[in-house]
């Protein structure tokens, strides 16, 4: 019965740490944690992928579908993983699901609380923040994910809301009354982003693979650069 159930691979390079899986149902078929160091760069990716199926004696072609940590988070990082999501889907044939990376984070780490605002560092003082809620079905955002300023934003939070997530590193020492989840600094893994994947390929909420873009949010700072000089 197992072997039914689709095989779906897990790609999660948003942050400083990342890593691949694959996952059939409940099964965690392979996990592999990549270097920080060379992570970044599409053929380190790929052979690290290539390693994996051959550990797990899986083809490319029996892997049904590609989840894929779209952001927000590191530029190159997602920059890279959505490149290796889309090759590897364009070539075999298997589905694409753009997985949120907040929503990653707040399935993975969460605990038990049903109401969570889930963070990533935006750099120059900001942050990604999108909040989430929990029901029977799992977390879903309850609006757009935005981007604040990290120390107005923090101070206006109040002790009932919880924060998590890879941004918590970023604000170590900014005053807040909201609870920190500390053990939620870390990027989710993979293992989430393909379990998310499962439920994106179960509605048939598949993405394009030639127009799947990261989501960025805004400009990185040389492409902000580079438009300021043309203007």
């Amino acid at each position: 019965m197992s072997d039914q159930l689709p095989l779906i691979l897990g790609i999660e390079t948003s942050g400083r740490e990342g890593s691949l899986a694959l996952v059939r149902g409940d099964e965690i078929v392979a996990h592999r944690q990549l270097e920080t160091t060379g992570r970044r760069h599409a053929q380190t990716l790929v052979a690290e992928l290539a390693l994996m199926c051959r550990e797990a004696q899986v083809q490319p072609h029996e892997i049904t579908a590609v989840g894929v940590s779209i952001g927000p988070g590191s530029f190159t990082g997602l920059r890279v993983g959505c490149t290796v999501a889309k090759t590897f889907c364009y070539t075999t044939g298997a589905k694409l699901l753009a997985v949120d990376s907040l929503l990653a984070s707040a399935t993975a780490w969460s605990g038990e609380h049903r109401q969570i605002w889930a963070i990533e560092d935006a750099q120059r003082g900001e942050l990604f923040v999108g909040h989430y809620q929990r029901s029977s079905a799992g977390f879903s955002r309850s609006d757009a994910i935005q981007i604040v300023k990290s120390r107005e934003w923090l101070a206006a939070l109040t002790a009932t809301d919880i924060l998590m997530g890879p941004g918590l590193s970023r604000i170590v020492e900014l005053s807040t009354a909201a609870q920190r989840i500390e053990a939620s600094v870390a990027a989710p893994p993979a293992t989430t982003i393909a379990r998310l994947a499962q439920k994106l390929y179960d509605e048939a909420q598949f993405s394009d693979p030639w127009t799947l873009e990261p989501f960025y949010a805004r400009l990185s700072a040389a492409e902000e650069k580079a438009a300021k000089a043309r203007s």
